[in-house]
């Protein structure tokens, strides 16, 4: 594995937790503070990173006793060791309290200057951040309402 791509999926794993964990500190770390992330559900632009924790909190405390089991499919990156551009395929799946499947929907997620980031906070090797991630979700080309899949019966 190329050091980018433990770079990568170290990002990804720390998402994973801080979602699953509904830690929003967690969340909050791995984005860079000028963070522009696009989001159908509520207000279409959180511009920087105080306005994203404010919907990442509303999100996690919406949740209640659920969790939230996040899983990436189809991640591709490309990049130097300054820069680097991932997007995949990230599937959030509610569970109940018991860790039964609810519902889930799919994003594609989009972020960048991940390594480089890294280098400028001094956590290379530490602590990966989302460097300034767009995140897309998978409806917004046709102009319809989100929706929830449901992927278990």
């Amino acid at each position: 594995m190329l050091d980018i791509e433990k770079a990568v999926a170290k990002v990804l794993d720390n998402h994973v937790s801080a979602v699953h964990a509904k830690d929003v500190g967690a969340n909050a770390r791995l984005y860079d503070p000028k963070v522009r992330v696009f989001d159908a559900w509520g207000v279409w632009s959180n511009e920087g990173l105080e306005a994203w924790q404010r919907a990442v909190e509303a999100w996690f405390t919406s949740l209640g006793t659920e969790r939230v089991k996040v899983t990436f499919e189809d991640v591709k990156s490309a990049g130097t060791a300054e820069c680097a551009v991932v997007s995949a395929i990230v599937t959030y799946a509610g569970l109940s309290s018991e860790g039964k499947p609810l519902r889930a929907m799919q994003n594609r997620m989009t972020f960048s200057d991940l390594v480089a980031r890294q280098q400028q906070l001094g956590h290379l090797g530490e602590i990966p951040t989302f460097g300034r991630p767009v995140k897309y979700p998978h409806h917004i080309e046709s102009g319809v309402r989100p929706r929830l899949r449901r992927l278990f019966t």
